[in-house]
């Protein structure tokens, strides 16, 4: 990686990286995000799409779950949030709500160890939510209140992706090469 935050294109799509373990510690060391982003956005402005991509997600089944509730305890299938400010990820979802909210028509992150495509523009600030974390081992989805168009925590995986024009076409496949979902949209 060039810098711990950084922006990249390939052709007509933008690449805006973060680094959301600063932003879970509200870190500054390397730079801070908050003022960084405007020029970053200015670095992919014109491109026909700007993804977003950072460790971990805004929004999550997966067992780590949505910032600001990370990793939080349950009792009888009800989360109660966990109270480390640090653990919970309620900074990163403060700066993410403040910031980066709409920016991108992806959001791509890991941490959880599962594949999702979540797809719920009113919770998810107009942008897709796509996890691929499960590239070597994969564990428990659990009932986060997000909607998926799909998810697997059963095998592990990866996702490909083509934009072509005004499509987008993401593909989960398994470790083994079998194709398990693919979605299609356009702008």
């Amino acid at each position: 990686m060039p810098a711990t935050h950084y922006t990249f294109s390939f052709a007509h799509v933008g690449i805006v990286v973060l680094d959301t373990n600063a932003l879970l510690w509200e870190n500054t060391t390397y730079g801070n995000q908050t003022q960084w982003l405007p020029q970053a956005m200015m670095e992919v402005e014109g491109k026909d799409w700007v993804f977003l991509a950072g460790h971990h997600p805004y929004r999550s089944n997966g067992t780590h779950g949505n910032a600001g509730s990370y990793d939080a305890p349950e009792l009888a299938g009800i989360p109660i949030p966990n109270p480390l400010p640090i653990q919970n990820g309620k900074a990163f979802k403060t700066w993410f709500d403040a910031n980066a909210c709409g920016l991108a028509d992806v959001f791509f992150a890991g941490h959880d160890h599962s594949r999702q495509w979540l797809d719920e523009p009113g919770a998810l600030c107009g942008t897709k939510m796509i996890i691929s974390g499960a590239g070597s081992s994969t564990t428990e989805l659990k009932d986060r209140g997000n909607v998926a168009l799909f998810e697997d925590a059963e095998k592990p995986g990866f996702m490909y992706v083509d934009v072509t024009d005004n499509t987008f076409t993401g593909e989960f496949y398994d470790s083994t090469g079998h194709l398990d979902f693919t979605h299609t949209f356009t702008k």
